[in-house]
């Protein structure tokens, strides 16, 4: 498969699906022409035929994450070893620069937790200077649940966003064919202002200006019977979703791989 082949069906897959829109049936990942939004209503990979299947198989992926980034792999390989004649992608967590030459799939950064605006700066130099934007087709990273307010330096969250949306923006006009994947914040148990700030930011400005978002933070909030959760009047995570009240259990794990996979499944043009 010819690189970046799954992502130039995007286009593609919008202008199929203007009569659906029209018609006001819109296929739940797709919330504005151009973009998608991966939430709580796309965590059934299930649902994805086998022909993308293979088309996500064919991806180059990079991903720079701490512990709930490894929860969420964790889940991914939990769905390859439930079912491997569906769900089996190579994964590789080191010397993933020369590997992306080579092979495709998943290639996982576990970089842990040096500072949100260190991830910010870490990522921009793992796109520039060692160059995977011009290896992978999609990229991306997460913050983690501690990246709220605990830095005294550009603390709130309006400021937050804007280094990011700055960073990400960056990127973005410099490496126009990678898929840059935006994401919210993973949240906790206990409800917080600032992340909830901070998240509804992020889904305010990708909805409004087209850009590709997996909000973990939506997916971690809801249970699998569609109910939203809350802590004075915050969201917050499911209970049954974490062993701790921050990382994700196997349910979790789970429930996130499989969003993940979506996610993927939608950067090949699919609407679910």
């Amino acid at each position: 498969m010819s690189k970046y082949h799954c992502k130039s069906l995007i286009s593609l897959m919008v202008l199929v699906l203007l009569p659906a829109v029209f018609s006001g049936c819109i296929p739940p990942i797709h919330r504005s022409p151009g973009a998608f939004v991966i939430d709580h209503t796309d965590t059934d990979a299930g649902l994805i035929p086998e022909s993308v299947i293979a088309e996500i198989t064919g991806l180059d992926v990079y991903f720079e994450h701490a512990s709930v980034g490894t929860n969420m792999m964790d889940g991914v390989a939990a769905l390859e070893s439930d079912t491997p004649s569906r769900y089996t992608i190579d994964r590789t967590d080191n010397s993933f620069s020369t590997w992306f030459v080579t092979d495709n799939g998943i290639g996982e950064n576990p970089r842990g937790n040096p500072g949100r605006q260190e991830k910010i700066d870490y990522f921009v130099n793992s796109m520039t200077t060692d160059d995977f934007a011009n290896l992978v087709d999609v990229a991306m990273f997460k913050f983690c649940y501690i990246d709220d307010d605990r830095e005294v330096v550009n603390g709130t969250a309006a400021q937050a966003f804007t280094a990011y949306q700055t960073a990400m923006e960056s990127l973005e006009t410099a490496y126009p064919d990678t898929a840059f994947i935006w994401w919210t914040m993973p949240i906790e148990t206990t409800g917080n202002e600032w992340k909830d700030d901070y998240n509804n930011l992020v889904r305010d400005y990708c909805i409004d200006n087209g850009k590709i978002l997996f909000d973990l933070a939506d997916i971690e909030c809801y249970t699998t019977a569609g109910v939203h959760t809350t802590d004075n009047g915050y969201e917050a995570m499911v209970g049954d979703f974490t062993s701790d009240g921050g990382h994700l259990n196997a349910a979790g794990s789970s429930r996130a791989a499989q969003a993940f996979w979506v996610l993927l499944a939608g950067v090949c043009g699919y609407g679910l």
